[in-house]
Formats: C-alpha cells, sequence, structure tokens
C-alpha cells in the first residue's frame, strides 16, 4: 500500500483512510482533527469549518481584534505543531481527517469582522470554495509547503483572502449607507 495525502491506496479505485477513530488517543491528532470533528463521515473539513463558525459566533466573534488575534496566532502555532506530529508518526501529508487548518482559516476569514449572521453565512461559502478550488496562490503553498505549516498555511490564505472580500463588502455597503449589521 502506498501513502498519498494521508490515504492508503489500496487499489486504483479504492482509498481508504490512513487514519482511524482509535488514533486519537495521540495528542496531535486529537488537537488536529478539532477534537475528532474531522472524523466525522463526509466532507470532514466541511465539518471543521462548521465547528469553527460556530465557536466563532458563540465564543471569540464579539471579542475586540487583539484578542482575537492572540487567540488564532496561539492556535495556528499549536496545530502547525500538532499537524507536523501528525505527518510525522503517521506518514501521511495532509490527511482529510485534521481539520485544525480549516478551524483556523475560517477564524482568519472572520477577523475583526461584525458578529453578523449574513457575514458568517457569507464567510463560511466564501472560506470553503477558495479552500476547496485553491486558486492560484493558495493551491501553490498547498502544492509547495510540506508538514505541519504545509497543512495550516493554504487556509491561513485562504482565510485572508476570505476577510479581505468581506471587509471590502462591509466596506463598501458602509460607503453607500446601507446597514447590513
Amino acid at each position: 500500500m502506498c501513502c498519498l495525502m494521508g490515504k492508503k491506496s489500496v487499489s486504483k479505485d479504492t482509498i481508504i483512510s490512513a487514519l482511524k477513530p482509535s488514533d486519537l488517543k495521540h495528542p496531535g491528532l486529537l488537537w488536529g482533527s478539532a477534537f475528532g470533528i474531522g472524523f466525522l463521515p463526509k466532507a470532514p473539513g466541511t465539518w471543521g469549518s462548521v465547528a469553527a463558525l460556530f465557536v466563532w459566533w458563540l465564543l471569540i466573534g464579539d471579542l475586540g481584534p487583539t484578542v482575537q488575534a492572540l487567540i488564532i496566532a496561539v492556535y495556528f502555532a499549536v496545530s502547525v505543531y500538532a499537524c507536523h506530529r501528525v505527518c510525522h508518526d503517521f506518514a501521511v501529508k495532509d490527511a482529510g481527517e485534521m481539520v485544525a487548518d480549516e478551524v483556523v482559516g475560517m477564524w482568519i476569514a472572520l477577523f475583526a469582522l461584525p458578529n453578523a449572521l449574513w457575514i458568517l453565512v457569507l464567510g463560511f461559502v466564501l472560506f470553503r470554495l477558495l479552500d476547496i478550488k485553491k486558486p492560484l496562490l493558495i493551491g501553490y503553498i498547498d502544492q509547495k509547503v510540506a508538514g505541519g505549516l504545509g497543512v495550516m498555511l493554504d487556509d491561513v490564505i485562504a482565510g485572508i483572502f476570505t476577510c479581505l472580500a468581506l471587509w471590502g463588502l462591509v466596506f463598501a455597503f458602509h460607503e453607500l449607507g446601507i446597514s447590513l449589521i
């Protein structure tokens, strides 16, 4: 069996995960999978983004930008290390079960924005689109940077692009005298 981006290939058409829920005893995988959310069936990145969205909405979104930035920075640093350990210890590149990258990317996407429902929903959609399609710089980083940093960095860039787009909309609405908050 060969290892390919966190998956073990048993044949040309069949791919099974290299990671198992029983591996959650590994602290890096427990953290990297957002405490097991990455093991939910079908679209683990989407589940990780949804979980991040709810944590943001309930706990982080109303905090000041300095505190938000500190939370994001600490989460990013711990996640780079955790994902590095998973990549090394399980011989995977970027296993789908590791969703800490979606969490930090989603949080960056919403950084310092008003905690309004329309912003959260649009941020989620935009971030997932960029994370899945990986256009331009996002795809380049995804292909060229390895290890824990490689797992995390493409989602950080997707989060930054999403945040800039959302801030552009908020600013445009403000300039037009439209209040949607």
